[in-house]
Order: structure tokens, then sequence, then C-alpha cells
């Protein structure tokens, strides 16, 4: 064997016992327990004073709570500015303040709605919350949910007043999350 062809196996060989000491991985278990205690929510929704009152052409204005930590709303806005006030509750049942957010998942995105918010108040009937649902963002600032206490829904909707709103078909549905936690230093994310 020549020195050219040694060098090759050589070569070869130190490839092979390379690849194979980049394959070999090494793993160490630690044990860890992890227990679950599952907690009734102390954050409920419950309907408004308006859920299930008259809307506009007739219609209902419809409120579907599931479970308490659910819930699903139809309204019948027209054109122009259409405000529904108290629509939906949200209740502290606990002992302790909670903060909460909104996480709008899905915005409407509907031509002609120019804009659509999802009003948050206290029982002063002061805002503490605005959230644009037309915007796929993390909004209400950490807003204070205090013990044992309630905040108000309300939903404000203006469609532009040179189209039809019956022709609004698609875009017209908003998915958002209410995220609350025990604190208010860190955001969700």
């Amino acid at each position: 064997m020549n020195t050219k062809n040694l060098i090759s196996a050589l070569l070869i060989i130190a490839i092979a016992m390379t690849l194979s000491s980049v394959a070999a991985s090494v793993f160490v278990y630690y044990p860890v327990s992890i227990t679950l205690s599952p907690t009734a929510p102390d954050v409920r929704l419950v309907e408004g004073s308006n859920a299930g009152q008259a809307d506009l052409g007739g219609s209902t204005i419809t409120v579907t709570i599931t479970g308490s930590t659910k819930a699903s709303i139809t309204i019948h806005p027209t054109n122009e500015r259409t405000y529904y006030k108290n629509v939906t509750v949200i209740v502290n049942t606990g002992s302790a303040t909670y903060y909460g957010w909104i996480k709008v998942n899905t915005p409407i995105s509907a031509n002609g709605i120019t804009a659509a918010k999802l009003i948050i108040k206290d029982t002063s009937g002061a805002t503490v919350a605005t959230v644009d649902l037309m915007s796929t963002t993390l909004q209400g600032g950490g807003f204070s949910i205090p013990a044992g206490g309630k905040l108000f829904i309300d939903i404000e909707v203006q469609i532009d007043s040179t189209i039809d709103p019956t022709t609004i078909t698609s875009g017209n549905v908003a998915s958002i999350d209410l995220v609350y936690s025990p604190q208010s230093v860190e955001t969700p994310p």
C-alpha cells in the first residue's frame, strides 16, 4: 500500500469515527414529580342585563355561556355607530384580585366595518379597558378584577353608512380570549 492510499484510508477511518462520535449522545434522566390539583375558576363569565333583550331588525342579543368560562355573543348592528351595553359580565368569585387582558386571536376584518370595540367597565361605569377588535394584539393593560367584584362588557360597532350592512357576510366574527392572572408584573404570552 503506498503512502497516498494509506493517507486516504486513514482519512476515511477518521471521518467515519468523527461521524459516529457526533451521532452518539448521552442522556441523563432526573425524576421530577408533577402533581395537578385542579381548582374551580374564581373568574367567571355570566350573561349581562341586556343578554336576551331585543336587538335591531327584530332580532335578539344572544349570549350563550358554556361552563362559566366560555361566551358566545351575537349582535345585529346597523349603519353608523351601534352601542351594546352590559352584554356580558366578568365576575370574580374569589378572595383575591386578578389582572386581566384581552387577546384578539381573530380580528373583525369585514369591509365596511370601520370600528369594532369591546369596552370593559367597572361597577361605577368607568372604562377600565377598551379593546380594538380589529387588531390582533394583547390588549387591556392588566386591568384589575377585584375580589368579589364585577366588570361589565359593552360592545361598539361602526359600519360605513354607504354600504348595505346585510351584505357583510365574512370577516364579521372576532375570536378573543379573556386572559387573567393573580399578578400584573408579567405580560401573558
